[in-house]
């Protein structure tokens, strides 16, 4: 099933209802629906793997509902599932499947390598009547996301292509390490 036809249960913003006060609601709901969450992921993290959970901030939750359709934010209950390799990832991606996944998508074909998220899995599912973002990817590959995540996204890039060239690399870097 494709994204876009994943909608969330809040309405579309409009002159009225403001995508500051969807967020709200939506908060809201997230926080409700955040222990739950943990409770059903702790059982697929490895004892040597973490897990990590957290509800989408405003800003962001903003800066994504300009780019497409509010109703299509997907990640603002989201968790990642960091292991200590890739084949380990894999098996916790796989063992998701078991919950009510919307969507799969293995980020391990070569057009991923320049987003950043290659090596790495992102998991959809549907949790009461929010859908959820968990990111399943080897800790090595968490760190240089984090790290890096400012600069590929920052104007800068835009402006500059040797920004993004110097953000692939330090991607393409963060694969060979966690291989």
């Amino acid at each position: 099933m494709a994204a876009q036809n994943l909608l969330q249960p809040w309405p579309e913003a409009t002159k009225d209802l403001s995508i500051e006060k969807i967020y709200q609601k939506a908060h809201q709901r997230a926080n409700e629906l955040l222990p739950r969450f943990q409770s059903l992921l702790e059982p697929y993290v490895p004892a040597d793997s973490r897990l990590l959970t957290n509800i989408k901030s405003l800003s962001s939750f903003v800066r994504k509902a300009n780019r497409k359709s509010v109703r299509t934010v997907h990640d603002v209950l989201r968790a990642a599932i960091l292991t200590q390799t890739k084949d380990e990832a894999k098996d916790v991606a796989h063992k998701l499947k078991a919950l009510n996944v919307v969507e799969y998508d293995s980020k391990n074909d070569p057009e991923h390598v320049a987003s950043g998220y290659y090596g790495s899995w992102h998991i959809k599912i549907k949790l009461a009547d929010m859908i959820c973002e968990i990111q399943v990817m080897p800790e090595t590959l968490w760190i240089y996301k984090e790290r890096n995540h400012a600069t590929y996204t920052s104007n800068e890039a835009e402006k500059d292509p040797s920004v993004k060239t110097f953000s692939h690399w330090l991607y393409d870097t963060a694969n060979k390490e966690s291989a």
